[in-house]
């Protein structure tokens, strides 16, 4: 019988998991950096964000591609992306611990889903800020669809909000959500990591685009519940571009954790 975990075995099961995704890319040589909410929480609290519960990572597009291999051949865990699942439903990763389930609320469900980070890969966005922003939003709207696709029911509020929203959520359904995730995927790698001054993570809400430093995308490594992990080195000005004042605790109204779901432990 699968014993249902509880919030801090959750996290608990999910540092482990980043302590093994960082064992192996530091031992492949693979880049990798801490995206989103968790580098917010490794840089104002020194791990979680206390009423946060995911992981996510972000990756150069090529060491993403590397990681895929490598991963095959690890006990335990597993790597779900459209690559190698065509019915797999985000345009990104995740690393899952195959020792544990979770079962979401609200989406499709993700076959052979466990405890898992997310890793999203970091692809070129043009030499120019004013292209890179034009070619997210184009992304964006693709991928917005793909989340109402995704989607199994919605929250109903205030019914000017409501009702666009529900027109999109049919709208979306008229649309294969395969395609739909192969559709992002290919658009998103338009741009070469390697040959793009400006980078980032194509569908984030926020236009947070990284500068290479010298033609690099540099990292340092931060404390995140008592292991270090790397972040971008240039994360005061990604974290303020995408949040403002990240460093202030938003008000208890809005500090509420946003993932549904349920995990267990095989």
């Amino acid at each position: 019988m699968m014993q249902e975990l509880t919030v801090d075995e959750v996290k608990t099961e999910l540092v482990n998991l980043m302590a093994k995704f960082d064992d192996i890319c530091r031992k492949n040589n693979l880049t990798y950096c801490m995206a989103f909410g968790t580098l917010i929480g490794a840089v104002r609290h020194k791990g979680f964000i206390p009423w946060d519960d995911d992981v996510d990572m972000y990756m150069p597009r090529n060491d993403y591609d590397k990681l895929r291999k490598i991963i095959d051949k690890e006990k335990d865990i597993s790597f779900l992306c459209i690559e190698n699942d065509e019915t797999y439903i985000y345009p990104f990763a995740r690393l899952v611990d195959d020792t544990t389930l979770v079962v979401e609320n609200g989406t499709v469900n993700t076959k052979n889903l466990g405890i898992n980070l997310d890793i999203f890969p970091l692809d070129g966005l043009s030499n120019s800020l004013k292209v890179g922003e034009k070619f997210c939003k184009k992304v964006r709207k693709v991928d917005w669809l793909r989340k109402m696709r995704n989607l199994t029911s919605f929250k109903c509020g205030r019914w000017y909000k409501t009702v666009p929203k529900f027109l999109l959520f049919c709208y979306a359904k008229m649309f294969s959500l395969k395609k739909l995730v192969k559709k992002v995927n290919t658009l998103s790698q338009k741009y070469s990591f390697e040959s793009s001054d400006y980078v980032g993570y194509t569908g984030s809400v926020h236009f947070t685009p990284m500068k290479k430093d010298g033609g690099e995308f540099r990292t340092i490594e931060l404390d995140f519940e008592g292991h270090k992990f790397f972040a971008p080195k240039d994360y005061d000005s990604i974290l303020t571009a995408g949040y403002g004042e990240y460093m202030k605790l938003p008000p208890k109204n809005r500090q509420i954790t946003r993932h549904d779901y349920v995990a267990y432990k095989k």
